[in-house]
């Protein structure tokens, strides 16, 4: 036994509880630990190399046609407003075509935004996130900010396997 658990046993039983519900409490104990090894494990290992190289092609594609990385690397501090606007709106075209080719989006909620809606209790977290002051039980009301996006279908073209997923744009030399 280590010094934790006889330090957590010797407490509980100055509190009243007897052997049986310290084999229950250890017994509990040994879950949650496999329960956090298990989470440790899936945190740390990537989900699929799948979803990598299509993250990779995404960036590829809003490289391609809108140059986004080129944008969001340079340091546009030096730059007045005026020429940012000009560069954003070559920057919004390309990667609105990306969009539109490659990626059917589509709004979570439906209503406009700060329409007044209602949320279930048991909403999903994941299509809906609560801010301000929230209730601890639902369900809840409250001011639509975000409508959300959601990834409805993507039309990515077949890739050769030839190809390094990992680069997203091959250095350019002119000669």
């Amino acid at each position: 036994m280590s010094f934790g658990k006889a330090f957590q046993a010797f407490f509980a039983i100055l509190k009243g509880a007897d052997w049986g519900d310290l084999a229950v409490l250890d017994e509990k104990q040994k879950e949650l630990d496999l329960l956090k090894n298990k989470v440790k494990e899936l945190e740390a290992s990537p989900s699929t190399d799948e979803f990598t190289d299509g993250a990779n092609y995404a960036l590829v594609l809003f490289q391609r046609e809108g140059r986004l990385i080129d944008f969001l690397q340079e340091n546009i501090d030096a730059y007045q407003d005026a020429q940012i606007g000009t560069a954003v709106r070559q920057i919004h075209s390309g990667c609105k075509k990306v969009l539109e080719d490659h990626y059917q989006v589509e709004a979570i909620r439906k209503e406009s935004e700060n329409a007044q809606v209602s949320i279930e209790e048991n909403f999903d977290p994941q299509l809906v996130k609560l801010s301000g002051n929230v209730p601890a039980t639902g369900p809840y009301s409250g001011t639509l900010v975000h409508r959300g996006w959601k990834v409805g279908q993507n039309k990515f073209p077949a890739r050769s396997t030839k190809i390094n997923g990992d680069i997203i744009q091959a250095a350019e030399v002119q000669i």
